[in-house]
């Protein structure tokens, strides 16, 4: 990338929830907040509108997505990036500070091809940090050699269910308490001829979705330094963006992520890929005018 800005930076972070839902404070996000701002920046990208948007609403989180989605400035620059932090549920259920639900699926929709023509063939980067569900990894305990080699697991933990918030030492969570087989026809592809066909972007080509925790899986948030996902990914882009791609690098965060644990409970982040070319951020490099 080499437009200046490199993007525009949507973040939507959503602390404190209206009474009578089932959500309590995010304590701590509002760091994750600030943090996460302070490092697009310093890549090369641009806070939209220069701001956190706080507190929002289911509604508001759909109205804000779609002005996003649709400035036109986006057809100047080579990315987008939109980070969510809230509660969530399972089925990527994410929550308005009001107790109603977006979801992960109903935000990307608004930044296809065909809805957001000038993000066309470009990166669109999701960060989505929020619990997918109750469950939370107790992992496997091994014991490795001098090498560093695994020669035998000693405890085998089985996977917990049911709520996990826990207050004491200052972590919490952003938790609340088959189909039939498609067969295409054998001689689909002697149909069509490619030289005939026009050029086309697919409507969900060009994103990449990073969750701070697997499906099903709590995330976990430490009420003084922010959620641990967003404090590993922070530091590894900062320390790698200038020469590191962006898949490797939340490779890297996922391996920090994992030597991470709480009361014995470990956490993964999960990735969806639908880039088409290794993504490199190239801070300090333009070659253009600013946008």
């Amino acid at each position: 990338m080499s437009s200046n800005p490199r993007g525009y930076v949507l973040i939507i972070n959503n602390e404190k929830f209206h009474e009578g839902t089932p959500y309590t404070e995010r304590r701590g996000t509002a760091l994750d907040g600030d943090n996460l701002k302070a490092l697009f920046v310093q890549i090369g990208f641009k806070i939209y509108e220069g701001q956190q948007f706080r507190d929002q609403t289911k509604k508001e989180m759909e109205v804000l997505v779609q002005r996003f989605a649709s400035d036109k400035r986006h057809a100047h620059v080579h990315a987008s990036v939109v980070c969510v932090l809230s509660h969530g549920k399972e089925n990527g259920r994410i929550a308005g500070v009001d107790g109603q639900h977006i979801t992960d699926v109903e935000i990307e929709r608004n930044f296809t091809a065909s809805s957001a023509p000038g993000l066309a063939g470009k990166p669109k980067l999701f960060f989505f940090v929020a619990c997918r569900g109750n469950l939370w990894d107790n992992g496997l305990t091994v014991v490795k050699d001098a090498h560093g080699n695994i020669v035998a697991p000693a405890t085998t933990f089985p996977l917990a269910r049911g709520m996990a918030v826990h207050t004491d030492g200052g972590v919490e969570s952003d938790a609340v308490s088959g189909g039939d087989l498609l067969v295409m026809s054998s001689n689909c592809d002697e149909q069509r001829t490619p030289a005939q066909d026009p050029r086309k972007i697919p409507d969900f080509t060009d994103f990449l979705s990073v969750y701070a925790t697997i499906p099903g899986h709590i995330s976990y948030r430490n009420t003084q330094e922010g959620t641990f996902f967003v404090k590993e990914f922070v530091n590894l882009v900062s320390e790698e963006a200038c020469w590191n791609d962006l898949l490797m690098m939340i490779t890297e965060v996922n391996n920090r992520l994992n030597d991470i644990t709480y009361k014995g409970e470990t956490q993964t982040c999960y990735t969806v890929t639908r880039l088409r070319k290794a993504l490199f951020l190239n801070p300090g490099y333009n070659i253009s005018p600013e946008a």
